[in-house]
């Protein structure tokens, strides 16, 4: 299956908001992200376009947990968030576009580490 190129930016976007009812039946949500992501990056033409889609996911999932940090003052929170997790999913995309889905043997622990760090840390 081939997706638009041109959309693909549009469908990163989405894809946290389509996967979080799916993540609250299955409870891992590494896997899940992971798996969404190299479909996408899979149908992108170029390494810029990879970049893209891992900076729309990182950015469109941040989103569900910006209101309660904001609530809670957690600023600081919210830049590591917005920082790491950027770097995380744009990293992961790369991965998928240079190594296609071998990628996944390092990019789902990879996940689950920074998920597992992020609860204990905070």
């Amino acid at each position: 299956m081939t997706i638009n190129n041109k959309l693909l930016p549009l469908y990163a976007a989405m894809a946290p908001f389509v996967v979080w009812p799916i993540e609250y039946f299955m409870p891992f949500p590494y896997i899940v992200e992971e798996l969404v992501k190299v479909l996408l990056v899979k149908n992108a033409q170029s390494f810029k376009m990879a970049i893209i889609i891992g900076a729309m996911f990182a950015f469109s999932e941040s989103i569900f947990f910006l209101t309660p940090l904001i609530a809670q003052g957690s600023f600081a929170l919210i830049l590591v968030r917005l920082l790491i997790t950027g770097a995380l999913h744009t990293l992961t995309s790369i991965a998928y576009f240079k190594q296609g889905w071998k990628a996944l043997i390092w990019t789902i622990p990879l996940h689950f580490g920074y998920n597992l760090w992020l609860v204990n840390k905070y």
